[in-house]
């Protein structure tokens, strides 16, 4: 693996018993005329790859190498910088991993947020008032505080969790704060969806006020990957206890990027409206046949019942676990001797792109992708959607993400609609649980028609794709006639 020949013709073990008995390969050389047959040629004829490949395994140590040592050195808890450059770097689990930066305030780079704040904890609810009806004010929210600054001075609210809590009910917080969330001043929030999911579903709340979303600020000026709130501020240097004052900084620092790259129009004609959009369709929901959806269920569940024992019948295992790779590799490759066995630490690999190698082999092998492709189904789509079904309106309501692709795409989860299969029979039909919410509604499904050729045509101006988009011509044979 490491592409050292060593001497042709000797492996592992009978090497490992000539360094034991020489020590070393000039005291082997030293001594070959000890060695006998066919090994005592090898090792001669073999002496200079042999020599080759210690010098080639060995460390050099006396090249000139003009760092310090001492600098390289590595010191834990990290400094904050080096969260931010593990940000940068998408290493997310070591991001998340607290124990490992120091608490301590670092040298701020020049990136960081260098103004400092004043931060007063809330004595009661009415410490929210100064605040109400400054031109700018950012909101932040945890679960043991929610902070408000107007880019001076941050109140920090604790938030009662149970009775024995200091602090404040959160009901009480956002009763004091509904000036905020429906006055004049522009709201700075990390992900304005989210803050309106929260107050509608918590308390009922339609947030009225304008708010600029630095989430998305974020995504259009200076994308690093999906990241939250906590994470954000962690890698542009947070202000030490006060999340809203640094939210408040680095809006106004960020959105100059927008300018720079000419991105601001995006943002105010295109994602920020577009937040509203996909709020008001995650609270629509969509209609799920929970009756079709069950009856599927249990048409999957006979299959994958029927499919083991025909599974156990054919390799002659009635006690095998079909869900288990090892068993099946043991099966497949030990005893039924199918194919060219892939080995992995737990056991031969049962994957689908071997799998799909031995199809044809024997029956078994299409019997077992049946198996995995239905129970796929009926995890991820069958099982997987029932608990998130609304009992009381048999509506599903998924969450769209905006600001987590790298190419502007949606995404969406829990669940994910934006990946109904659609290739074999049992994938389409999965599509039929999806209906109108009324009896005699429709669902409409739209595309675009060659969407990017026809923006390509706009932006580039070429008059020979504008003039076949404007006569009906097919793009593609029109474009081969004039190549060829």
């Amino acid at each position: 693996s490491d592409n050292i020949p060593g001497i042709p013709g000797v492996g592992e073990k009978t090497a490992l018993s000539l360094v034991q008995e020489y020590g070393d390969i000039d005291n082997l050389y030293a001594h070959t005329s000890e060695l006998k047959g066919k090994l005592k040629e090898k090792v001669e004829s073999g002496k200079e790859l042999c020599y080759l490949s210690k010098t080639l395994a060995t460390i050099d140590t006396d090249c000139g190498v003009d760092t310090d040592v001492e600098k390289m050195r590595v010191v834990m808890p990290f400094p904050a910088d080096v969260r931010k450059r593990f940000t940068e770097l998408e290493f997310k689990s070591l991001v998340n991993k607290e124990n490992i930066f120091s608490d301590g305030e670092t040298e701020k780079s020049e990136e960081k947020t260098e103004s400092k704040a004043i931060i007063e904890n809330a004595e009661s609810v009415d410490d929210i008032k100064p605040f109400i009806g400054k031109k700018h004010l950012s909101f932040s929210k945890d679960d043991n505080y929610i902070n408000l600054s107007d880019g001076e001075k941050e109140l920090k609210i604790k938030i009662r969790n149970n009775l024995l809590d200091d602090g404040f009910t959160e009901s009480d917080v956002i009763n004091a704060l509904k000036p905020v969330f429906g006055g004049e001043s522009i709201l700075i929030v990390y992900d304005k969806k989210a803050l309106k999911k929260y107050l509608s579903d918590n308390f009922g709340l339609i947030l009225t006020a304008a708010c600029e979303d630095l989430s998305l600020v974020v995504y259009l000026a200076d994308f690093n990957g999906a990241e939250d709130e906590k994470t954000f501020i962690a890698r542009i240097g947070e202000i030490k206890d006060a999340p809203a004052t640094s939210l408040f900084k680095a809006y106004f620092k960020v959105y100059e990027k927008l300018k720079e790259t000419e991105t601001e129009n995006l943002y105010r004609e295109i994602e920020l409206p577009l937040s509203d959009v996909l709020f008001d369709m995650e609270c629509s929901g969509f209609k799920v046949d929970e009756k079709s959806l069950s009856e599927t269920g249990k048409r999957f569940g006979e299959f994958l019942a029927s499919a083991e024992t025909e599974i156990r019948n054919l390799c002659d295992e009635p006690t095998l676990n079909v869900n288990s790779p090892k068993q099946l590799g043991e099966v497949l490759f030990d005893k039924l001797k199918l194919g060219k066995a892939k080995k992995t630490k737990t056991g031969y690999s049962t994957s689908a792109d071997v799998l799909e190698k031995l199809e044809g082999t024997h029956p078994i092998v299409k019997q077992i992708l049946n198996y995995r492709r239905i129970q796929k189904l009926q995890s991820t789509y069958v099982e997987g959607f029932k608990p998130l079904i609304d009992k009381k309106t048999g509506l599903i309501h998924t969450v769209f993400n905006q600001t987590v692709t790298a190419t502007g795409r949606l995404s969406s989860k829990e669940p994910n609609l934006q990946n109904i299969p659609v290739r074999e029979d049992e994938g389409r039909e999965l599509r039929r649980f999806f209906v109108p919410r009324t009896e005699d509604g429709y669902i409409i499904s739209a595309d675009y028609s060659q969407i990017e050729l026809r923006l390509l045509a706009a932006f580039s101006g070429c008059k020979p794709l504008i003039d076949a988009f404007n006569h009906g011509k097919d793009i593609h044979s029109d474009t081969a006639s004039k190549v060829f």
